[in-house]
């Protein structure tokens, strides 16, 4: 939602939900009343835990697949390295002076 002029409301909340509130701005580094508000809005938008909850693990499991890709990429980029490397010496060396190709391993 936009920003707007906010106004003060007392809200009561038993004691872990208050410091459950407190917990959570302090890992956001954000303050209990934005929080509460964000909680707020979410609420009448219709967001429920539940489906929070699917997207927190679908992006968990996102963040994943994305980091074994990278390691895949970065490994296939060190191999392609070698390749272009192992070419460069053979083509210095010349074909007259018979040099081949190495066969890397996978």
């Amino acid at each position: 939602m936009a920003a707007e002029p906010t106004a003060s409301t007392n809200h009561h909340l038993g004691s872990a939900r208050k410091r459950a509130l407190r917990e959570r701005a302090r890992r956001r580094a954000t303050r209990a009343a934005e929080e509460l508000r964000l909680a707020v809005d979410k609420h009448l938008c219709g967001t429920m835990p539940e489906a929070m909850a699917l997207l927190d693990e679908a992006a968990t499991q996102a963040a994943a697949a994305l980091q074994e890709m990278t390691a895949m990429l970065e490994a296939t980029n060190r191999r392609a390295e070698a390749v272009f490397a192992e070419l460069a010496r053979t083509n210095a060396g010349g074909a007259s002076a018979g040099g081949h190709l190495a066969v890397l391993p996978r």
